[in-house]
Formats: C-alpha cells, structure tokens, sequence
C-alpha cells in the first residue's frame, strides 16, 4: 500500500513538471504587443555618439560609437529624435534610412515611427 502511494505521488509529481516546462517554453508571455516595434541604429566612423530621445516619453539615450549598432523597442507612432556627435576630423552627411525618407541630411533628425526602423548614419572625413 505505501509503495502505490508513493507512485501515485511520483507520478502526480512528474506530471505537473511536465506541464510547468510546456507551459514555460510555449513563449506566450515573450510575444510582443501589436504596438511595440524595433528600431535599429547602425554605426559610422567618425560618430562619437547618438542621442535618441522618444519625445512622446522624454526619455532618451546615448550611445557611444562602441555601443553600435544598438537595437531597442518603442511604440508604434512615437516620434524620435536622433543628434549625431561627431569626432574630430569628420562631417555630418546623411541618414540612410529603410522606409520613407529613404535619406535624410538632418542632423538632429526627427521621425515619427509607424514600422520596424534601421538608420545609418553616414560621415564624410574632412
């Protein structure tokens, strides 16, 4: 009799790790919402840093060149501004950018952002 009431409860015991590991690793809770998409900042030579402000949070934050590129997630229709920081030695060019503007020379440059983003910041030397 005990020896079946410790397999009952072996069995019971096993049972419910299995369902806590299927349910751990069915990735619900990691999906994000609809409205959360990613931006994209590629580096340059020649940047000596990137302030990206949300100016629907007015949070922002910098990089340096060894942090790029760096990725980080927002919401769909916030507006970002990025300000490049140059090294000595180069200029600003442009943003290449992979939707519309497709480019842009301005720097601060201000984008309201409604999909995934991937800006490239591009320096020309002195």
């Amino acid at each position: 009799m005990k020896q079946r009431f410790w397999l009952f409860v072996g069995i019971i015991a096993l049972l419910a790790i299995i369902i806590v590991a299927a349910s751990a690793s069915s990735g619900g809770s990691r999906r994000n919402p609809a409205n959360v998409i990613t931006c994209t900042v590629e580096g340059d030579i020649g940047i000596s840093q990137i302030v990206i402000t949300n100016q629907n949070t007015g949070k922002s934050i910098i990089r340096t060149t060894a942090d790029l590129p760096y990725e980080f997630y927002l919401s769909e229709g916030d507006t970002l501004r990025f300000n490049v920081t140059l090294t000595d030695g180069y200029m600003w060019n442009a943003w290449i950018i992979n939707q519309y503007p497709w480019f842009a020379q301005d720097n601060p440059f201000t984008m309201k952002v409604e999909k995934e983003l991937m800006l490239t910041p591009q320096t020309i030397a002195k």
